[in-house]
């Protein structure tokens, strides 16, 4: 009887393993593991590429947006990865409210520094964004000025400025927040410091796909949108870092989801903060 019973078990675990189990199954995979997942989805990311590259050129939503997913997915991975080596925090489930900025009985930004990089995720597309392929979800990129105050292109109307990071947050209506903390040296923290003041007060670009597609815009230095910002900042200041990660996007511009991806942010995510 007793051996009917246990077998009774055995059977229903396996049974219910598929419908309540795979997260924690994931997140019991390797290190390793992980890391071959990501090989493999790039290697797909480049076949899909390779396969619909006249679509993708022509601007397919569908085929952009396929572009998008698989960065996500990355992305996750990314997280994972992190999470296990001991990078990752997860901070915004608390008993604080949906959308605090003060979580678990401390200021999440009082450990940024200059130069880490901020990238916003919103379920819902941002206003005037509705239309725009191959976002992902992640609708802005700030530059971390000092632990108070990041450096932004805050959108249509305004110039580059410095904004409080609550003030930031508390707007944005944005589900989670991804920090890359990118560990600048004494000196590289100087040079940035001393090279920002060179693109504050700048006219916003413009947020269309022409605008996303011009290499000359990404590279100007008389006007910016969110993420050519962050990537000035770290290409220009004195590092020569280009964030720029998607090589298969058709645009010559740079869209926060693909400093996420870029080899240099990625292996430098701390934090996720989650309002999911």
């Amino acid at each position: 009887m007793r051996t009917i019973f246990f077998r009774k078990i055995f059977i229903l675990i396996v049974l219910f393993l598929p419908f309540g189990f795979n997260n924690s199954f994931a997140e019991n995979k390797s290190i390793e593991d992980i890391k071959i997942e990501i090989e493999n989805l790039k290697e797909e990311k480049q076949s899909f590429y390779e396969e619909n590259k006249n679509l993708i050129e022509k601007l397919d939503d569908k085929s952009l947006n396929k572009l998008a997913e698989f960065d996500n997915k990355i992305i996750d991975l990314d997280i994972e990865i992190a999470k296990k080596e001991g990078r990752v925090e997860y901070i915004g489930k608390s008993n604080y409210g949906a959308r605090c900025y003060v979580c678990n009985n401390y200021k999440w930004y009082d450990s940024l520094d200059t130069g880490d990089i901020l990238l916003f995720y919103r379920k819902k597309p941002r206003e005037g964004w509705e239309d725009k392929p191959g976002v992902g979800g992640w609708y802005h990129a700030a530059l971390v000025y000092n632990n108070k105050y990041v450096f932004e292109a805050p959108g249509i109307n305004y110039n580059s400025k410095y904004t409080k990071i609550e003030n930031l947050i508390e707007k944005g209506g944005y589900d989670k927040i991804a920090v890359a903390k990118m560990g600048l040296s004494k000196d590289e923290k100087n040079d940035m410091l001393n090279y920002i003041p060179r693109l504050l007060n700048k006219p916003y670009s413009g947020s269309s796909i022409s605008t996303f597609m011009s290499r000359s815009v990404k590279e100007s230095m008389e006007k910016f949108y969110c993420s050519s910002l962050v990537w000035r900042a770290h290409y220009s200041s004195g590092r020569y870092m280009d964030v720029d990660g998607d090589p298969y996007f058709p645009f010559d511009g740079v869209l926060p989801r693909e400093i996420l991806v870029d080899n240099n942010v990625r292996g430098n995510l701390s934090y996720i903060i989650n309002w999911d």
